[in-house]
């Protein structure tokens, strides 16, 4: 890993209570953060599916399709403010959410005791060509439920990978 907060030592320790503030070392933080290289199974990908989104659309989408995953009004704002001042260099970015059991074969995630739901998603985009293949498939949005011990994590990457 490159960069961690707090600092990652052979795991995180902690404990999070009911709202999901996060206690660790006697401080409290609202999310863990990790960056770090990840081998993404690009050839793995159907890289059909997926959205283009203009640049002027991409707060509009991200509220879209987070909520329907079933991210909550924090975690949607996070995730935006994270996101897109870095994908609003591009007109149009090509976006493939990677869900769940494909997450884990590039990112292993181990949560212990085990949640009742854990939900990750991983988001791949790439500056999207004026003339990206029209015939792409709207992707499968993927959704949880939060009930009891519940785990969210998002991430994402830039790939260079030319989208047909």
């Amino acid at each position: 890993l490159d960069f961690t907060y707090p600092k990652y030592e052979n795991g995180w320790k902690f404990t999070a209570d009911s709202t999901g503030i996060i206690s660790m070392n006697n401080k409290k933080y609202p999310y863990l953060y990790w960056d770090g290289p990840t081998n993404v199974p690009t050839d793995k990908i159907n890289w059909q599916e997926g959205f283009v989104v203009s640049k002027e659309n991409l707060i509009n989408f991200f509220e879209e399709k987070l909520s329907a995953m079933g991210l909550n009004s924090k975690e949607i704002a996070d995730y935006i403010t994270f996101w897109c001042p870095i994908m609003n260099t591009n007109k149009k970015n090509y976006i493939h959410f990677v869900f769940n059991e494909e997450y884990n074969k590039f990112a292993k995630l181990t949560v212990t005791p085990k949640p009742d739901n854990l939900f990750r998603v991983y988001m791949i985009w790439s500056k999207a060509d004026e003339k990206i293949n029209s015939s792409l498939t709207e992707q499968k949005i993927l959704s949880f439920k939060r009930t009891g011990f519940t785990v969210l994590e998002w991430g994402g990457a830039e790939t260079k990978v030319t989208i047909p």
